[in-house]
């Protein structure tokens, strides 16, 4: 079974343009989220995948000067680019992530894809409403059912957010939400929507990134349990609703 984590990136972000390409250190964020996903035991390829939008060649530049695998597709349409992606790298399960989570975890990750692998349901997927830190989510779920939802869902806010009609519709899936550790606990912000969420995980790099190493989640969650004036620079900032 081949285990494929696909990013999708683009550079259009309607709060923050250009986010994913700011620097954090000596990378820029997107490469940090490729770079810690390379930490995975549980994944045998990382994809991004990015639009057909000209705005988002510079993407394609990119992956091309780091030898990323990539591809691109529709931006509106996520489901289909996600099917595409999937399809093109030959992917039996398919790894959810965004590109706005510089801290992604890959211990996380990949406690995920193997309850995922040792079970018998239809998406993995850790939730901020059980507690989960915002920014630490991914989704876990297979090719064959991305293939149906790809040529089924025909509602326009379920094809931009990927696995929303399995949310909607929890009578027809099964879905786990894991049992989360303690330390991913926490009402933070990790993920980067506005500036003052950049500025966040700015600080936190600044005082926690060493190069050639990636940060640790228990060393991000004892630093704002420590300094909750760091914790409160985007405490202020509202997820966008889906």
């Amino acid at each position: 079974m081949k285990k494929v984590a696909i990013i999708q990136a683009r550079m259009g972000s309607t709060r923050l343009a250009g986010k994913i390409l700011s620097k954090l250190e000596d990378k820029l964020m997107l490469e940090h989220i490729h770079t810690r996903l390379t930490k995975c035991s549980n994944l045998d390829e990382i994809i991004i995948a990015t639009t057909t939008e000209n705005n988002d060649d510079i993407v394609e530049e990119f992956a091309q000067k780091n030898s990323y695998k990539y591809f691109r597709g529709s931006s509106p349409d996520v489901l289909n680019r996600y099917y595409e992606t999937a399809k093109q790298y030959s992917a039996d399960v398919v790894v959810r992530i965004t590109a706005d989570c510089p801290l992604i975890c890959p211990k996380l990750v990949d406690q995920d894809v193997e309850l995922y692998m040792s079970g018998d349901y239809d998406l993995v997927s850790p939730r901020s409403a059980d507690g989960l830190i915002r920014g630490l989510d991914n989704e876990t779920l297979s090719f064959k059912l991305l293939e149906k939802l790809n040529s089924t869902v025909t509602d326009v806010s379920e094809r931009e957010h990927v696995t929303l009609h399995i949310t909607h519709n929890p009578d027809t899936y099964k879905i786990l939400s894991p049992e989360i550790d303690e330390y991913y606990k926490r009402k933070y912000r990790l993920t980067v929507d506005e500036k003052d969420d950049f500025r966040l995980i700015e600080e936190i790099y600044k005082r926690l990134y060493k190069a050639g190493e990636i940060i640790d989640i228990k060393d991000v969650t004892k630093l704002l349990d420590q300094n909750p004036e760091l914790a409160n620079m985007n405490k202020h900032v509202e997820q966008k609703k889906t």
